[in-house]
């Protein structure tokens, strides 16, 4: 099931030719998971650990500007015993694919890769 966050391209955002730098579609996937995860609960970072990335692949499109709308699309692709890997899909305004592409995320605690908590699965899982 995907999960949808919208807005808007902001200035920051864009490189010297008003075009979306391309740093800023990967900042907007990881943007929407933190906004599913603090829906679902489960905290982005804690003084512990939290989920950095281990790997990330995007494939570009179609170009963004500033001001331009645009909805990211996240799926929790699979669920890992210590990695989440999640599928995004970034459309424009005419709902086209501008981007898409892929991020691993794992559990840490205290610097190290954990299990991901019983507690925090069945969290995700709903």
């Amino acid at each position: 099931m995907a999960w949808s966050y919208r807005r808007q391209v902001t200035f920051p955002e864009t490189d010297a030719s008003g075009r979306v730098h391309f740093t800023s579609v990967l900042k907007w996937a990881e943007e929407a998971e933190h906004h599913f995860l603090a829906e679902k609960g489960i905290a982005v970072l804690t003084p512990e650990g939290g989920w950095p990335r281990v790997g990330v692949q995007c494939d570009y499109r179609l170009p963004f500007a500033f001001g331009d709308e645009f909805e990211v699309e996240l799926v929790l692709a699979q669920m890992g015993r210590k990695s989440l890997r999640w599928s995004f899909r970034i459309l424009n305004g005419s709902s086209d694919v501008a981007a898409e592409g892929e991020m691993t995320t794992v559990f840490v605690e205290q610097g190290e890769a954990t299990e991901i908590p019983q507690a925090v699965r069945a969290l995700l899982d709903k």
